[in-house]
């Protein structure tokens, strides 16, 4: 309407309001402030209305990322446990000791990279799915060990040779795998790097986690610890590695 200084549709049931921020939708804590200070204000009035444009794409956006960040998280933790239990461990509270680890070593990995490294992309967090599953392996080898060094000597004696067979080997195997996840770090996408460098991280808490967190759990696990039982993965992978070819 030309009586008007903002665009107004003739029939006068509505109006488009530009707002322009301070600061770009590539932040999304400012995407997120600004639009909660928006939709306030308007409420206020009781005028109903509609938002679009590219605050509220990064704010849906970012609901988006996180719910799949969530779930793959949740599901990763899930997936790994079961393949723990009756792939593996064989037992639940096996499971749980390897877990552990690992576990923490994610939790640790995002909330220190964040403070160390700045605010993480959503590639970045997604690390810590993968790192489940890379991290877990070193509880794997060092609990499978345990158990058959266990079944002939005493909780710390096992946890003592397991130590000595064990902590170079994973040691070198972590530095190399952490090696290639920083080598992302050397490019310009800022994404990849934080992954990169957010696993190599992780990486070396998990392998931390097994050889001074293990231990104390395992020495808290009442009587001695049920063989683990082959299952049928394992021994199909037995035949494989036992065959003449």
């Amino acid at each position: 309407r030309e009586d008007s200084d903002y665009v107004v549709f003739a029939t006068g049931d509505g109006a488009i309001l530009r707002v322009v921020g301070v600061d770009t939708a590539m932040n999304p804590e400012f995407a997120n402030a600004i639009l909660d200070a928006i939709e306030g204000r308007i409420r206020a009035t009781g005028l109903g209305f509609d938002l679009f444009g590219g605050y509220v794409i990064a704010r849906n956006d970012a609901a988006r990322i996180r719910f799949d960040l969530v779930s793959s998280v949740v599901s990763s933790i899930v997936l790994v446990a079961l393949y723990l239990l009756f792939f593996c461990m064989g037992s639940h509270g096996m499971t749980l000791t390897a877990l552990l680890p690992v576990g923490l070593a994610a939790f640790c990995a995002i909330s220190i990279g964040s403070a160390v490294f700045g605010p993480l992309s959503p590639i970045a967090i997604a690390a810590a799915a993968v790192l489940l599953g890379l991290g877990v392996d070193f509880a794997i080898h060092y609990l499978v060990r345990y158990q058959k060094v266990r079944e002939t000597e005493s909780c710390d004696e096992a946890i003592r040779r397991t130590h000595r067979a064990l902590a170079v080997p994973l040691g070198v195997g972590m530095l190399t795998t952490a090696m290639a996840f920083l080598s992302l770090a050397l490019g310009e996408f800022g994404g990849l790097a934080g992954f990169g460098m957010l696993l190599a991280f992780g990486l070396a808490l998990a392998y931390a986690g097994t050889l001074y967190l293990l231990p104390v759990l395992l020495r808290w696990m009442p009587g001695t610890p049920r063989p683990a039982r082959p299952s049928a993965l394992a021994a199909w992978f037995d035949r494989v590695a036992h065959h003449r070819h």
